[in-house]
């Protein structure tokens, strides 16, 4: 008989699988009780509790001053390369953010559950509102629905995602 010491269980192995299998089942379970929007609304309060720690802290180390548009970035690529994302500024002015994920701190789990990215957007939408004064996350493409890659838009200002959509209606 094989020890268990000696055995490979999957979801066993190591505490980071363990805690990624927690959460993912957890949310199947709460969509599966209520639904996507709530799972994405529980998320989302997780995210924004998250996001207000990483602000304070991140206030705290910048002597109460507040970020500008490339600090905002660097500090979210930075959280999420922490986290095991593989995020890079795409683009970046004084009122908007284009972010590129090519690797979700979520593994292979995230996919079929966009619901996961809530708590991306919620994150950077909190810090970016507490740093900027404004902001707001469309997540155009995600790892989870399937795409390749995500493409995250962080606004800085309302004024840039007027015009964005502006643009879109025109465009569509």
């Amino acid at each position: 008989m094989a020890r268990f010491s000696d055995q490979n269980f999957e979801r066993f192995n190591d505490r980071e699988t363990f805690a990624l299998s927690l959460l993912t089942n957890l949310s199947d379970m709460f969509v599966a009780l209520e639904s996507e929007e709530a799972t994405s609304e529980a998320i989302s309060q997780v995210g924004r509790l998250f996001a207000q720690e990483l602000s304070r802290t991140l206030l705290s180390q910048n002597r109460g001053e507040r970020l500008d548009a490339r600090e905002i970035a660097d500090a979210l690529v930075e959280l999420k390369h922490r986290i095991g994302g593989g995020f890079h500024v795409v683009s970046m002015d004084a009122e908007k953010i284009v972010l590129r994920n090519t690797k979700c701190p979520f593994g292979a789990r995230a996919l079929g559950r966009p619901y996961l990215c809530t708590m991306t957007k919620q994150v950077f939408q909190q810090v970016a509102e507490d740093q900027a004064g404004y902001g707001h996350v469309d997540v155009n493409r995600s790892i989870a629905r399937g795409h390749r890659d995500c493409e995250v838009v962080v606004y800085l200002s309302k004024e840039a995602r007027q015009r964005d959509r502006a643009g879109l209606a025109a465009a569509g």
